[in-house]
């Protein structure tokens, strides 16, 4: 049975961690870049929607957010969409 992509909650938790349990859980799809730099959330978020597994979904945009949490919370309805590849 296809199992769907694990999302990370977003509250209680730095934008560090969650980038990097993000990337973890969309590793089956790309490699992501980890977050060096928390100023630039909105960078990593760009690469994260342009996987084209992730992109196929029409995720949110990070410009059109100001906190990388609503931003998070977003990305996170689409990509729990996802399928695990077999």
């Amino acid at each position: 049975m296809p199992a769907n992509v694990t999302v990370v909650d977003p509250r209680f938790i730095t934008l560090s961690r969650w980038a990097s349990e993000t990337a973890w859980n969309l590793a089956p799809f790309a490699t992501m870049p980890q977050l060096l730099d928390e100023t630039k959330w909105q960078d990593w978020a760009r690469y994260a929607v342009g996987v084209p597994a992730v992109n196929a979904l029409q995720p949110p945009r990070p410009e059109g957010f100001s906190r990388w949490e609503d931003w998070a919370d977003a990305f996170n309805q689409t990509i729990q969409l996802l399928i695990l590849p077999l």
